[in-house]
């Protein structure tokens, strides 16, 4: 089977209904694979998958659920190949409530390191790769919890980049669209041709 577009995602459900009764394929896609053009990979239900996108991947990146194809079998049910990312070793930053302004500093210390900064559970966690650098910048930040887990960096929640968080009092914050630090990309589902 040959991908060459984002069909959409899985946790879109307006593209879900649309696709009718269908099974589920994943691919496994690691981190740093996310972002590449092309692919080569063998599904959990042993189909050969070949992926080239174009070139908006190499900043979208591919999120958890992407529908890369689907292909109906001899059996007459229909199957859908979707990313499955894979967890990754991290950095979990939890902000204290009563400091949230913080999350901005978060922001900003991490955006000046160039690694990319993603939204964990709840509107005061954040995750990013993990580098002893970036471990050492943020462990001495008031208000600030810094730990090391396996989580999950999906592209979708990827933090944006230009520059000023402010709250909304909705329990997380917005920013302008982008990729690095400052607010919350509202992109959960694209379509690329």
């Amino acid at each position: 089977m040959l991908c060459e577009k984002v069909l959409g995602n899985l946790s879109d459900v307006a593209f879900v209904a649309s696709l009718g009764e269908f099974t589920v394929d994943h691919v496994d896609v690691d981190w740093h694979e996310a972002f590449k053009m092309l692919h080569r990979k063998t599904s959990e239900q042993g189909r050969e998958v070949g992926v080239r996108l174009g070139d908006w991947v190499l900043s979208r990146g591919l999120s958890d659920g992407d529908v890369l194809g689907a292909e109906v079998g001899a059996d007459g049910e229909k199957a859908v190949v979707a990313v499955r990312l894979l967890p990754t070793k991290c950095l979990v930053i939890d902000v204290d409530a009563g400091h949230s302004f913080m999350l901005a500093r978060v922001g900003w210390e991490v955006g000046n390191t160039h690694t990319p900064l993603f939204w964990g559970e709840g509107g005061l966690q954040l995750l990013c790769e993990h580098t002893e650098p970036v471990e050492r910048l943020l462990a001495g930040l008031h208000g600030v919890a810094v730990g090391v887990g396996e989580r999950v960096l999906d592209p979708a929640r990827r933090v944006s980049a230009s520059a000023h968080v402010h709250p909304h009092g909705h329990g997380h914050e917005h920013g302008h669209a982008g990729h690095g630090h400052g607010g919350h990309e509202h992109c959960h589902h694209h379509d690329h041709e």
